[in-house]
């Protein structure tokens, strides 16, 4: 699995594509890019189904989102 990840412009208005990395890399990745862009503030977005549920592949990234906000724990 893939996560893209994208940084904003100083006023929080325009988003660049960043890079897409490996989701095995991906705390290793963000932690790197905290320190080194000060990053304050990580978005995640959370897949939904057609119905607006909750299915399997959000409850992975809710997973995943668990784990970062112990491996990041200032952002």
């Amino acid at each position: 699995m893939r996560t893209g990840v994208a940084v904003s412009d100083p006023g929080r208005v325009i988003a660049r594509p960043l890079e897409v990395v490996s989701s095995t890399d991906l705390s290793g990745f963000l932690g790197r890019l905290v320190r080194e862009e000060d990053v304050s503030e990580i978005l995640v977005g959370i897949p939904r189904t057609l119905g607006g549920d909750v299915g399997f592949q959000a409850r992975k990234v809710l997973d995943r989102l668990d784990a970062l906000k112990n491996q990041l724990p200032d952002v």
